[in-house]
């Protein structure tokens, strides 16, 4: 019985396309929300999270030590607690999480030194890291949701990307 070596090198080549479609298309995004292979925006999360905290706008203590002529420009005491609210729950259903409060809520402020006094607060009222929360939920998310929990890669990449277009100090 003579192996055909043409038909065997089509099959082989078939396999090996079908094998790398449904890694790309099924498996990869499974393993990028479980957290084993590291998605595109991965890495602009990731470089936000291992910054210093006095370089970065997700840091209470960022815009604390301004040059004395600057004029930081802060919230409110009832902004600092809408905010952070508003962030709390939408990041804290039991369904999921919306987006597009939380993408709001950023928008919505001027300065990254707002973004910083957001953070300080939301630190001290929840007891949770700002950054962290927005990347993997909060604790009852984690628990009742642990596959799910946090804003996908994307959205906190964008949401990175709105905060770093703002000025720093004030409008």
């Amino acid at each position: 019985m003579a192996i055909n070596k043409d038909a065997l090198k089509e099959k082989l080549i078939e396999n090996v396309v079908i094998i790398g479609v449904i890694y790309y298309f099924a498996v990869k995004p499974i393993f990028e929300k479980l957290g084993i292979v590291k998605s595109s925006s991965d890495t602009n999360v990731d470089d936000i999270a291992s910054q210093s905290p006095s370089k970065s706008a997700w840091s209470g203590d960022a815009f604390k030590k301004a040059a004395p002529t600057k004029t930081i420009l802060l919230l409110t005491s009832a902004a600092k607690k809408d905010y952070a609210t508003k962030i709390f729950n939408a990041l804290n259903s039991f369904w999921n999480d919306d987006e597009n409060a939380v993408i709001a809520v950023f928008r919505a402020l001027k300065t990254q030194s707002q973004v910083a006094d957001l953070a300080q607060y939301f630190r001290t009222t929840y007891n949770s890291d700002l950054f962290d929360t927005l990347k993997n939920g909060t604790e009852y998310t984690k628990t009742w949701r642990p596959l799910t929990a946090g804003l996908s890669n994307e959205i906190v990449a964008e949401i990175i990307k709105i905060v770093n277009a703002k000025p720093k100090y004030n409008v």
